[in-house]
């Protein structure tokens, strides 16, 4: 089983070549019992030098965006793939600066961790988070196989974004929830309040 996770993460720190270390070593510590798919990501070029490629295994490198030190994903996981990504962050703490932040958007609900005062606090939330389909887009804009569909019907398909363009009228919608469509596996699913 696996589920969509939406991740953002927010790194400040001092010492760029420390994270990258704490993130080496969690990788290497945890490679016996985590499946990183390391064979993969040495196929593609990515290797466990740099903060952006170390930040491309842990959060995966589908739907990856870089904008200074924020990255995000939008990514189709195992249910305990949340855990990996909070440990890592728990265990990358000592390096980061106060007010590094990293939010998880599984299926439902958040978990956040923020450094304060140098140690990691966790707020769990179960309420549905708000995100809105014009801001969720872009993090997947390399995709072209995105349903917007009903959240009401989910048989009905309101809008298809093909990496560029999608209805005027949908674009503040909020979005209820993220899966892979049922009718095409290859398709990401984003359901959105219908009341139209």
């Amino acid at each position: 089983m696996s589920m969509c996770y939406y991740v953002k993460a927010e790194l400040k720190y001092s010492d760029k070549k420390e994270v990258e270390r704490l993130l080496r070593q969690y990788i290497v510590d945890q490679s016996d019992q985590v499946d990183f798919n390391l064979d993969y990501y040495r196929e593609k070029g990515v290797y466990m030098k740099s903060l952006d490629d170390l930040m491309k295994i842990i959060i995966t490198d589908r739907g990856f965006t870089k904008d200074g030190d924020v990255y995000t994903s939008n990514f189709n996981a195992s249910y305990g793939w949340k855990s990996v990504m909070i440990n890592m962050f728990k265990f990358i703490t000592p390096s980061l600066l106060d007010d590094s932040r990293m939010l998880i958007y599984p299926d439902y609900g958040v978990d956040e961790l923020v450094v304060q005062n140098g140690e990691c606090v966790q707020i769990q939330k179960k309420e549905p988070v708000m995100l809105i389909l014009e801001d969720i887009l872009p993090l997947i804009c390399d995709s072209e196989n995105v349903e917007i569909r009903s959240a009401i019907n989910e048989d009905r398909v309101l809008a298809v974004y093909d990496g560029k363009h999608i209805t005027n009228s949908l674009s503040k919608k909020e979005v209820l929830r993220i899966g892979v469509s049922e009718e095409r596996a290859n398709y990401l699913a984003i359901y959105v309040d219908d009341d139209m």
